[in-house]
């Protein structure tokens, strides 16, 4: 991206609203790379309490890697469990992501209608730490009991045949990411 055009973008996102400012920070991300020297465009556009959408913040910080948008993005609760998982698969580490992680997983992962259990798995098989492993050892430990050995029959009860498959399908996805 040339100078006049960042001065441009910097320009736009600093006067710009709304929509507006939407439009343009889209425009932004459909490059490559976020240009780093945009990003104190980006903080200064959050602190003066212009709406950035949490995927749009999430993409910055995964482009630019920057610690500076992650802690303030953090400290004003502006990112989902669906950033967290999207930042930590991308490599983006940093304790805090992997305990909220650990604490979101344990909350849901007997919830077999939860899809980001799966995804939360996957992301810590990706690029979690110690701790993404003492909770996939619990939840497994956790999970068998819950595992009858006898298989149901559909014609016998149907919707927990369904569960009996989704909860059995988890665990090895849990036992996959712990090898």
């Amino acid at each position: 991206m040339q100078p006049v055009e960042i001065q441009s973008y910097r320009f736009k996102l600093e006067n710009l609203d709304g929509q507006d400012f939407i439009d343009t920070l889209h425009q932004i991300l459909a490059f490559r790379d976020f240009p780093a020297e945009l990003l104190s465009s980006i903080i200064d556009s959050i602190n003066s309490g212009k709406h950035i959408l949490s995927d749009d913040i999430c993409k910055i910080i995964i482009s630019t890697g920057s610690k500076e948008l992650y802690t303030l993005a953090r400290s004003r609760n502006l990112l989902s469990t669906w950033e967290y998982i999207s930042l930590l698969k991308s490599g983006f580490i940093d304790s805090e992501i992997e305990q909220k992680l650990v604490e979101e997983l344990y909350r849901c992962f007997r919830n077999d209608a939860e899809p980001r259990r799966t995804y939360i798995v996957e992301a810590m098989l990706e690029n979690g730490g110690k701790e993404s492993l003492k909770i996939l050892e619990v939840i497994e430990y956790e999970l068998v009991p819950l595992i009858p050995d006898r298989k149901y029959d559909a014609s016998e009860n149907g919707l927990k045949a369904a569960e009996l498959k989704s909860m059995e399908s988890f665990l090895e996805t849990v036992r996959n990411a712990r090898e």
